[in-house]
């Protein structure tokens, strides 16, 4: 004999509803004015720990590094010319290890191996610290949006 399929209904109470949609709205809130500061923010904190990082000899590798907002973007950059040799390292010593954490393919750096045996190790400074902001960014995000769906 078989078995004869019951419907359940369920309610949803009105002031539920109307408390999800308030924050729903907080949510959509947060992912226009908090994103934007956070990326603000990790461009900041990147720029600092890498300045902290880097190695010194005459510190031009330090003063080449800046951060700066572009639209809803941050760019942090190390402009000096061997800034890539020194993060990654060269010949058999090229270290792409950020690269891979980072998800950045690694033919970006491929070009460091070089031909001539020049194995400088890599010492990074950048990406480590990107990555580092980008953990705190993420952290800080998941916190906030769990304030609001409390």
């Amino acid at each position: 004999m078989a078995k004869k399929f019951q419907y359940t209904r369920v309610y949803v109470d009105p002031v539920d509803l109307k408390e999800i949609d308030q924050k729903m709205k907080r949510l959509f809130k947060i992912s226009k004015q908090e994103l934007s500061t956070e990326v603000g923010l990790w461009g900041t904190t990147t720029t600092r720990l890498a300045k902290e990082r880097v190695p010194r000899d005459t510190g031009d590798l330090m003063k080449s590094i800046s951060g700066r907002r572009e639209g809803d973007q941050a760019v942090v950059e190390a402009k000096a010319n061997y800034a890539p040799y020194v993060e990654f390292g060269t010949g058999r010593n090229v270290d792409l290890s950020e690269l891979d954490e980072l998800e950045i393919p690694r033919k970006y750096a491929d070009e460091f191996k070089g031909k001539r045996e020049v194995n400088l190790p890599a010492r990074p400074y950048l990406y480590n610290s990107a990555r580092e902001a980008l953990r705190d960014m993420l952290s800080n995000m998941n916190r906030k949006i769990k304030n609001i769906v409390r």
